[in-house]
């Protein structure tokens, strides 16, 4: 019989599909959510928890029984009002301490690719802060960690066909960076792929990680083109130089620090290659195709 898994995060894109795909695999499941109603759709046999991470005496025994801990766990779109440092750090730190009382045997973590991009960026500082911490428990053999980098969600890249739908996409710089984004699916497929991999598998360093991306590479001006193409709008893209990007965070800064954080992450990202290891056979093209499909069923009249 399979070890019981652990999911923090599974109401967030991710950790939909990891809670999926696990329960598919035939691990006993245990999902965390601040409410259970976040979660609409529990495959059989899950089990679920109401747990608050940011609040230690919710989780005293939530890791109890448990073999693997999976977190994806981070500020996403919610505006409750908790820091990057309180939720990306603190929350994950709170279920670690949590895992290594109830001796789990080891914790993976989903980051970001190229951490040394965004050094600054008050996510990715939360984000690698907690990543040192894991780190250091894996070196003082308290746990074992293991750290994946993806590359970008499609999730994330939903912005293009938004901004293509509106009629116009704007980018950061001249749009010839790369990256191959990688649907949900298919990095919760990855994800559980590397916790059945032999441990002679893993990467050299914990906070090294394991790179992983979609299975096609565009540049950014492609993603543009492809938004454009299915929502069948003629393309029209302003390129924003990166100097006045950031200037314009700057001005928003004190105004809102999510706001700033995103656009920043964004930012600094658009001025890079985020390119890693080919993975899995979800398509962008087919994301911007159901997009394209919800959003024509949802202007449709309704049935008489």
């Amino acid at each position: 019989m399979k070890e019981p898994i652990l999911i923090a995060g599974a109401t967030g894109y991710l950790g939909r599909f990891v809670l999926t795909e696990a329960a598919r695999r035939g691990y006993p499941v245990r999902a965390i959510a601040r409410t259970k109603t976040q979660i609409t759709t529990v495959p059989a046999g899950v089990e679920l928890r109401q747990a608050a991470l940011t609040q230690p005496a919710t989780i005293q025994d939530l890791c109890t029984g448990i073999d693997t801990v999976f977190s994806s766990v981070g500020i996403t779109r919610q505006k409750d009002g908790l820091s990057y440092m309180a939720v990306d750090y603190q929350a994950n730190l709170n279920l670690l301490q949590a895992a290594i009382r109830a001796k789990v045997r080891r914790f993976m973590y989903i980051s970001a690719l190229h951490p040394q991009f965004f050094i600054g960026n008050p996510m990715m500082t939360a984000k690698e802060r907690f990543c040192q911490a894991l780190d250091t428990a894996h070196r003082q053999q308290q746990i074992e960690a293991i750290i994946v980098r993806p590359t970008g969600f499609f999730s994330d890249i939903k912005e293009f066909y938004t901004m293509a739908q509106s009629g116009r996409v704007y980018l950061i710089g001249n749009g010839q960076n790369e990256i191959n984004p990688i649907h949900g699916a298919d990095l919760a497929a990855f994800c559980m792929d590397v916790l059945e991999r032999p441990v002679t598998a893993m990467p050299t360093t914990i906070l090294e990680g394991i790179a992983v991306g979609g299975p096609r590479i565009f540049r950014q001006n492609e993603i543009a083109a492809l938004a454009f193409q299915i929502v069948q709008k003629p393309e029209r893209i302003t390129r924003v130089p990166h100097a006045l990007g950031r200037m314009v965070l700057q001005v928003l800064r004190p105004f809102s620090q999510r706001l700033f954080t995103i656009g920043d992450f964004i930012t600094r990202g658009a001025a890079q290659d985020m390119v890693a290891p080919l993975y899995g056979h979800l398509e962008l093209e087919d994301f911007f195709r159901d997009l394209q499909t919800e959003a024509a069923t949802s202007r449709s009249p309704a049935d008489p």
